[in-house]
C-alpha cells in the first residue's frame, strides 16, 4: 500500500509514508528533524521532500541485539507480520559473541511496530562472523513456511505465527525443520577459525530460494575472515525432511542468492564467475569470468541475465542453456546490490550513484 518498510543503519525497522510529509504529518513519531541531524547539532526542520516516519523499532533495545557491520536484512512481507534478519553478530574484535541469548529472526507488527515473535534456536554462539541472509516464504505440499539461512551456517523452516501473542509478550516460533549446509564444520570454538583461510565454519549470506520442486542455496567460507571453499547446493524437502539432491563446488566464496527460471540456476561468485547450473542434475551449463567479484546476485528479466560487479560492470547475459554475452558496461563505481527490473527498466544502485536504464531513453542527470 502507502508503506515503506526498511532496516536503517542504526539497527532500526522503521515504517515510512511513502508520500513523505508531502501529505502531512501522519503516525505518532514527530521528530523526523532529529532523525536526519547529526547528534552534536540542532535538529533540522524537515521539509516536504523528508520521510515520515510511522513507527520505529530499535532492535538492540527491544530484542537483545548486537548489530554487526550493517543491516543486512530485506524485510519480509506475510500478512500484517514483518519477518527479518536482526544483523546480530560478532563484536569489533570479530572474537567474541557478546549477546549469545540474542535472536537471529524476529517478527514486529506490520501496522503498529510491536515485536511479536523470535527464534530460540539459540544460533548466535554459533555464528561465526554476521547473520547476513534474508528471510523467504514459501508453501511447500500445502503448508506455509518461513526458510532462513541462519549465521551459524543451517538452513532453518519455522511455521509462520498464526495470531499474535498478548501485549508485553513475545512468542516462539515455532521449527519446522533445520539442515546443516556445510558438514565437514568444526563443532563449538568457531571463532577459532577466524585468521584461517584453508578450513573452518561455513556462512550463508544469500537467500533461500524454492523453486521447481528443490530448494537452491549458495554458502561457503566467510569472505572477510573464512575459508575460499564455497557451493551450491540443491536440498530437497520430501514431507519437510531435508535431503541433499546434488552439491556444485564454486570458485571462491558465494555472497549471492540464486537466480531460478526455466529449469535452470544462476550463480555468481566471488571469483569472478557467474554460472548456469541444471537445476536437476547440477550439471553446469556454462560459466562467465566477468574479471570483478560479485557481492550482488543475478537478476533474470525479460529473457536475460542481469548483474553488476564490484568492479563496476553491469553485465547482461542471454538466460539459458547456451552462453552468450548481450552487453558489459563499465559504470565506473563498485556494485554490491542485486539490479532491479521495473516499469520497463532496469535500475542499478552503486556505491555513490543510482542508474536507470531503458532502450531508447533520453540520458538526464539528477542533482544528488
Amino acid at each position: 500500500g502507502d508503506r515503506v518498510y526498511f532496516v536503517d543503519n542504526r539497527g532500526e525497522v522503521l515504517c515510512l509514508d511513502a508520500k513523505g510529509l508531502a501529505n502531512g504529518k501522519d503516525g505518532p513519531i514527530q521528530d523526523e528533524g532529529r532523525q536526519i541531524t547529526p547528534t552534536n547539532l540542532p535538529a533540522l526542520t524537515p521539509g516536504k521532500t523528508d520521510a515520515d516516519i510511522i513507527w520505529a523499532l530499535d532492535l538492540t533495545a527491544a530484542a537483545g541485539i548486537w548489530s554487526h557491520d550493517a543491516a543486512c536484512s530485506s524485510i519480509l512481507i506475510h500478512g500484517d507480520h514483518l519477518y527479518l534478519n536482526t544483523s546480530t553478530g560478532v563484536d569489533n574484535t570479530h572474537r567474541k559473541i557478546r549477546t549469545p541469548d540474542a535472536p537471529s529472526i524476529v517478527v514486529v507488527d506490520k501496522k503498529t511496530g510491536r515485536l511479536l515473535a523470535r527464534d530460540e534456536e539459540k544460533i548466535a554462539p554459533n555464528i561465526f562472523h554476521c547473520t547476513w541472509a534474508s528471510p523467504a516464504f514459501v508453501e511447500i505440499g500445502g503448508k506455509p513456511v518461513i526458510l532462513f539461512n541462519g549465521g551459524d551456517g543451517v538452513i532453518y523452516g519455522f511455521e509462520p505465527i498464526k495470531i499474535a501473542p498478548p501485549k508485553g509478550a513475545v512468542a516462539t516460533l515455532k521449527k519446522i525443520f533445520q539442515f546443516q549446509f556445510d558438514k565437514d564444520v568444526p563443532v563449538g570454538e568457531v571463532h577459532w577459525f577466524t585468521s584461517n583461510r584453508r578450513e573452518g565454519p561455513s556462512n550463508i549470506y544469500g537467500m533461500p530460494v524454492y523453486a521447481e520442486g528443490g530448494l537452491f542455496v549458495a554458502g561457503g567460507g566467510d569472505v572477510f575472515w573464512g575459508k575460499k571453499a564455497a557451493w551450491l547446493k540443491r536440498i530437497d524437502l520430501p514431507g519437510l525432511k531435508p535431503v541433499e539432491r546434488w552439491s556444485v563446488e564454486l570458485s571462491a566464496h558465494v555472497l549471492s542468492t540464486a537466480a531460478v527460471k526455466d529449469g535452470i540456476v544462476y550463480i555468481a561468485d566471488c571469483g569472478h564467475i557467474v554460472r548456469a547450473v541444471d537445476a536437476v542434475t547440477g550439471k553446469e551449463l556454462w560459466s562467465y569470468d566477468a574479471s570483478g567479484d560479485f557481492w550482488s546476485s543475478p537478476m533474470v528479466a525479460d529473457g536475460k541475465i542481469l548483474i553488476a560487479s564490484r568492479r563496476g560492470k553491469f553485465i547482461s547475459l542471454a538466460a539459458g542453456r547456451e552462453k552468450k554475452l548481450l552487453a558489459e558496461v563499465d559504470l565506473g563505481v563498485p556494485v554490491s546490490a542485486t539490479v532491479t527490473a521495473a516499469n520497463g527498466a532496469y535500475y542499478v544502485a552503486t556505491q555513490s550513484k543510482l542508474f536507470a536504464v531503458r532502450k531508447g531513453a533520453v540520458v538526464k542527470t539528477l542533482g544528488h
